[in-house]
């Protein structure tokens, strides 16, 4: 019998150059995925040991505990797994939206104050060049 160990999915390497600032959800998926790497490696020793003990007939107490170790690794998997899901999952804060400087029935009003005052200007410039003529 070979000494490998059960096929359970490793988990993906974290990436190898991190930006120095993280952002608080990118920390938590770090430290998500760290827990279950750390989780799948207790589990692959204990299988491994599980294995030996099981090939040589050994104590069935080492065989036992071996199980529960992998068993507790597995819950652990499964945990950081859902986190990491829900973390992936969660969308991103939005922007905040940019505040309007005026409310649309306000932007009319300004408009239409504004073409009066420059329809004045124009009469008065016009009043002026005719009182210059005489």
């Amino acid at each position: 019998m070979s000494t490998q160990t059960p096929t359970e999915p490793a988990p993906q390497a974290a990436p190898q150059a991190a930006p120095a600032a993280l952002t608080p959800a990118a920390a938590k998926v770090e430290a998500a995925a760290a827990a279950w790497k750390a989780a799948a490696e207790e589990w692959n020793a204990a299988a491994n040991e599980w294995l030996a003990v099981s090939e040589t007939g050994g104590a069935t107490e080492a065989a036992k505990a071996a199980i529960e170790t992998m068993e507790a690794a597995t819950k652990s998997i499964a945990a950081a797994r859902t986190a990491a899901t829900a973390l992936a999952n969660c969308p991103a804060p939005a922007a905040p939206a940019r505040p309007r400087r005026h409310r649309p029935h306000q932007v009319a009003k300004m408009r239409a104050r504004r073409a009066e005052r420059r329809r004045l200007e124009r009469e008065i410039k016009k009043e002026k060049e005719e009182e210059e003529e005489y």
